[in-house]
């Protein structure tokens, strides 16, 4: 629909936009949607060949084909799919005549019947201006500088690599002096229209050093090349990247802040870069396809917190077994008439499905029964339980620096007479509990830094409910003691270091807050997996550890 043939009006491209945003939300599509499907979509095979027929004619493609050589192969692809389909199947759809011209048009390709070689030579210098006595290097590509490599170097046996080859020859150019005239293609696909390179003409190119070296240390000198010309933004890039510099294309910005006002969830993602930092709570930059399985992991989690929220509310945790898992199954099931989820649907059923399978009391195989007895085991004499408490007055004050942070910590669990507390956070996904002592995991210790201000003297610990199947559902506590934020009853050194944490997060408010969000020097398995800015800030084109 959104074919430029059909000229696609601003109606339907909002509405394309608000689909790709929420995918699997029922929308009613534009009218001029629904005109389209009455007038060319049909069930039988002969009724969908006329509907095919009548969109040719309608939009007077083969009146194309002369000119056009692309949409003359793809209406002959077309037939030849539809003549095959008839062979082999009575009854077809749109959707297998799509898939079998997908198919098709990946293996297809057009003869330059016009230019069997390449492209005019003289009309090519022509259009460089081209003078006698003179060399014309073209083709070399300047855009994908520093240049990634897709695997390492010293593990296969490339002995030459793209840019160093290059850079062989380009030592012979250069003795040419004025008379090597370097050019760029406009379109890297066929090269036929060239401009002159003033970037390659001006480069310096020294003498290599790392002959007989070693392949790791000739890697490494070849991967920290400066390069040497004008000042250009390209050159700068590249040399403040292999440089290690930090400057405007490592995240400094001309702006400068006293004061921030956050969710606690994002000083992680702070932690873990202050560039991904910047692009996702300063800029609010957000991809702009909505990526499935990101969608469906936080669907799955908005549900399990809302449907928890609502049995907290009806006094569920403390309930005798039999009448709590009909309440969990209100729940539930009040959550789903909210979101529109039909568990009728065998793929929305599947999602969902270590929540809703077997949800009876004496179930042995449902992930919230089983969180229900830990609960009772683990927290046993707590008989005040909150839900979805919320705060926005958690004050960190650095400097003339300001952080204000709010959020809502899922579950507040109190002991009134014996001065106990539990902050816990439901998790439904996977929760990298090692971060903790690398200091890339805040959420917990936070919300106990905000608990011990509201409720002074009392035993404050925090917890990470994970709820998945049967097997990954458990509970996970943290306390506080001797400087140390650490996981009970580990038998791993999993503890974070509360003074260097402080100190850690002040240095990086106290950077960010003169406008330098510089990317991470972590590993990139820590910072960088799961990030969606990665080809923002390029951290790919370093070495990764």
């Amino acid at each position: 629909l959104l074919n430029p043939l059909l000229q696609a009006g601003p109606e339907l491209l909002r509405y394309d936009k608000k689909i790709r945003s929420e995918p699997r939300k029922e929308r009613v599509p534009p009218r001029e949607v629904s005109d389209f499907i009455d007038k060319y979509l049909c069930k039988t095979p002969d009724a969908l060949n006329k509907k095919i027929e009548d969109f040719i004619t309608d939009h007077r493609l083969e009146s194309l084909c002369g000119e056009n050589k692309v949409c003359a192969k793809i209406l002959q692809i077309l037939g030849e799919s539809i003549r095959d389909l008839k062979d082999m199947y009575v009854i077809y759809r749109i959707s297998d005549v799509h898939q079998e011209m997908k198919t098709r048009i990946d293996k297809a390709g057009l003869p330059r019947k016009d230019q069997p070689n390449g492209i005019p030579v003289v009309g090519f210098l022509d259009s460089l201006g081209s003078v006698p006595d003179r060399l014309y290097v073209m083709g070399m590509v300047e855009g994908d500088i520093p240049r990634p490599e897709n695997e390492n170097p010293c593990l296969n046996r490339k002995e030459k690599r793209a840019l160093e080859l290059n850079r062989h020859f380009m030592q012979y150019w250069e003795t040419l002096g004025d008379r090597v005239v370097f050019s760029v293609p406009r379109h890297a696909e066929d090269g036929t229209e060239q401009n002159r390179s003033g970037f390659l003409q001006d480069l310096s190119v020294r003498e290599s050093t790392c002959e007989g070296s070693g392949p790791r240390a000739g890697l490494l000198d070849y991967d920290s090349y400066l390069i040497k010309g004008k000042d250009t933004g390209i050159v700068r890039r590249h040399n403040e990247i292999v440089s290690g510099n930090r400057d405007i294309y490592s995240g400094r910005v001309e702006e400068v802040k006293r004061e921030f006002r956050l969710p606690v969830t994002s000083i992680d993602t702070l932690l873990a870069c202050p560039m991904r930092f910047y692009f996702d709570k300063i800029l609010d930059i957000k991809p702009t396809d909505e990526d499935e399985s990101k969608y469906r992991a936080m669907q799955k989690g908005k549900v399990v917190h809302k449907a928890l929220e609502y049995f907290t509310k009806e006094g569920g945790f403390a309930m005798v077994p039999d009448i709590a898992a009909g309440l969990l199954k209100q729940s539930l099931q009040k959550v789903f008439d909210e979101e529109n989820i039909r568990m009728d649907d065998p793929f929305e059923a599947d999602v969902f499905r270590d929540y809703i399978r077997d949800l009876e009391p004496d179930s042995e195989t449902n992930g919230l029964l089983k969180l229900l007895k830990e609960i009772k085991k683990v927290f046993s004499g707590y008989d005040e339980i909150d839900a979805e408490k919320a705060f926005d007055d958690l004050h960190l004050k650095y400097g003339d620096v300001d952080v204000y942070l709010s959020g809502r910590i899922d579950k507040l669990m109190t002991d009134r007479s014996g001065k106990r507390l539990v902050a816990a956070d439901y998790k439904t996904g996977d929760v990298t509990l090692v971060n903790l002592k690398k200091m890339l995991l805040s959420q917990l210790y936070l919300y106990t830094r905000k608990c011990k201000t509201d409720y002074p003297g009392y035993d404050i610990r925090a917890a990470y409910e994970l709820i998945g199947d049967v097997k990954s559902t458990k509970i996970v506590v943290f306390t506080e003691s001797d400087g140390m934020f650490s996981r009970e009853n580990s038998k791993k050194d999993n503890t974070l270091r509360i003074e260097a944490f402080e100190n850690h997060l002040r240095a990086l408010f106290l950077q960010i807050a003169e406008g330098k969000y510089y990317i991470t020097d972590k590993a990139f398995r820590d910072a960088c997996k799961y990030c969606s800015h990665e080809g923002l800030c390029r951290k790919n084109t370093r070495l990764r550890e």
